[in-house]
């Protein structure tokens, strides 16, 4: 999906806003000066072969075959997975990489990706390095702004997925932090 907006189709339109009858003076600018934004998603496998996920557990497999084992043990990750309306991955985007007890996170960078990737539902995964995947105070409280801040933008968190090296997992959605949407 690519969403280009031509140079003649940007003209035309600050040429409408700018010189409109609601503003008495012309802007102080030239076309030429204003730099033109091109939004575009390039998906470069075949749509038949998506994973579709309807549980915690195949969002736990999903986020367990993409990590990084050179890296896990020692640094936090934090990957969210892109969803199209059938529940199928279209994209999955490493938004942070930090130490070893925390990861700085963008809910802005996160919602920025969705927006190119015209996802409808996302899917937050990050792992604890200490083996523990008990959710911190903090995850809870990034759980909870991201929930809310794509209820903004009528998409769906699903789900908040806690993974470790001993193979095990913590489902914010299983536990009640997110409300159940994986049906």
């Amino acid at each position: 999906m690519s969403l280009v907006l031509t140079k003649k189709h940007s003209s035309l339109l600050i040429d409408f806003i700018l010189y409109s009858p609601m503003t008495n003076e012309s802007f102080p600018y030239s076309i030429n000066q204003i730099p033109e934004i091109e939004i575009s998603y390039k998906p470069f496998y075949n749509p038949l072969e998506r994973r579709t996920i309807t549980d915690s557990f195949k969002s736990y497999t999903l986020f367990k075959i993409i990590r990084d084992r050179k890296q896990l043990p020692y640094k936090e990750h934090c990957v969210v997975a892109y969803m199209n309306n059938a529940r199928e991955v279209i994209g999955i985007c490493r938004h942070s990489i930090g130490s070893d007890i925390a990861c700085t996170l963008s809910i802005k960078q996160i919602l920025a990706a969705w927006l190119k990737a015209n996802a409808k539902y996302l899917i937050l995964a990050h792992n604890h390095t200490g083996g523990n995947t008990q959710p911190s105070n903090a995850d809870i409280q990034l759980t909870w702004n991201l929930k809310y801040a794509c209820q903004v933008v009528w998409i769906k968190l699903i789900d908040h997925i806690i993974l470790c090296e001993s193979e095990n997992y913590f489902s914010m959605s299983d536990e009640g932090y997110v409300e159940k949407s994986y049906s």
